[in-house]
């Protein structure tokens, strides 16, 4: 498992009536760089990625939840005061998520 020591903000939406609500959750991380084609996939997708965030999965699974049958999931991410979109996110294995974000 490589050492997450850095922090970062998962944010997921959620309806209340006519109003969002956003809620955060602050959890461990560590920044990686995208691969060459991983870069290359989502451009030509029209999408920008700037790097990876690798991230503990049940930090993730615990921001995830159905409500009225939707499934909510995070959707942005605050690295170092920055607000980025979550691109995608994949297992590496069974101890590491990684979020392509952009």
């Amino acid at each position: 498992m490589s050492l997450r020591n850095e922090l970062c903000i998962l944010i997921t939406y959620e309806h209340e009536g006519s109003q969002i609500k956003e809620n955060k959750k602050e959890v461990f991380c560590k920044k990686v760089s995208c691969t060459r084609s991983e870069h290359y996939q989502a451009y030509a997708a029209g999408l920008l990625p700037r790097f990876n965030l690798e991230i503990d999965p049940k930090d993730y699974e615990n921001e995830s939840k159905i409500i009225e049958e939707e499934l909510i999931i995070p959707q942005k991410v605050i690295y170092k005061g920055a607000r980025y979109n979550i691109i995608r996110g994949f297992d590496k294995d069974e101890s590491t998520l990684s979020l392509t974000v952009g």
